[in-house]
């Protein structure tokens, strides 16, 4: 009856045909079979689709409800194997960080790791995939000051050799690029085909945060990359704040140029 309205058969096999009806049988069964589903789960929903009851957020886009009693095994499905690939990316890019009640759920969480979990989760913290990239990007400044506390390299890279640094400055989160810098954060590391952190900030106009990485010795005139070497950043911050007389920062660029 419901084949070719709602489902498809392929041999033995059923698909759901629209994508709506299977999110909402998912946060159907996810309410009433709810060890399943987390098992059952890939990456994608671990990252976005479900959502503790207890953040009391709108549940909309029909997301799997974690109960208050489910959380603990949510978490501990979570880090059951912390040397999977996609690891750092399920519990360091996961949507529901946005929300604080569940931030400080997983802090308590990684707080009470036992030993083994805590080496294969220091692993990753001076790898491609360091998820002190991602919370930098992202400005979750707790989280960036657990990680650091368990050695993460400052200096890592992503895959297209991006830093922490570089991350923060580009999303403007003045309070983590800050923060990078008094764990000493490497102002102007940058290769080949980068910008530097000064030069994205001047882009990007922030008064505030080109002002601290000058304070913390960015190199006004790097000549180490193709764009650093073309692009001054007083020409890029002038783009965005004319005239340069007018603005706070004037003085350290009138020192430097």
């Amino acid at each position: 009856m419901l084949t070719d309205s709602y489902v498809e058969k392929s041999n033995d096999t059923y698909k759901i045909i629209h994508d709506k009806i299977f999110d909402i049988l998912v946060s159907f069964y996810g309410e009433h079979m709810f060890d399943l589903v987390l098992l059952h789960s890939g990456i994608d929903y671990l990252r976005n689709r479900y959502q503790f009851q207890s953040i009391e957020a709108n549940q909309e886009n029909c997301p799997i409800i974690v109960p208050t009693d489910k959380e603990r095994d949510y978490f501990d499905f979570l880090f059951k194997d912390v040397r999977c690939k996609e690891w750092p990316m399920i519990v360091f890019e996961n949507k529901q960080l946005q929300f604080r009640t569940y931030l400080s759920k997983l802090l308590n969480y990684i707080a009470i790791l036992p030993d083994n979990k805590i080496v294969n989760l220091k692993r990753w913290l001076n790898k491609v995939s360091c998820p002190l990239l991602f919370v930098s990007r992202d400005g979750y400044n707790d989280i960036v000051k657990v990680l650091l506390d368990l050695s993460a390299s400052l200096n890592c890279t992503d895959i297209v050799c991006r830093t922490p640094l570089l991350l923060a400055c580009k999303n403007e989160h003045e309070d983590t690029v800050r923060l990078l810098l008094e764990h000493g954060a490497d102002s102007n590391y940058c290769i080949y085909y980068t910008l530097s952190p000064l030069l994205i900030s001047s882009f990007k106009g922030n008064i505030e945060i080109v002002k601290l990485l000058l304070q913390n010795g960015s190199d006004t005139n790097p000549k180490n990359t193709k764009f650093n070497y073309f692009i001054s950043p007083k020409y890029l911050f002038d783009l965005n704040y004319e005239p340069m007389q007018n603005c706070s920062v004037c003085g350290f660029f009138e020192y430097v140029f």
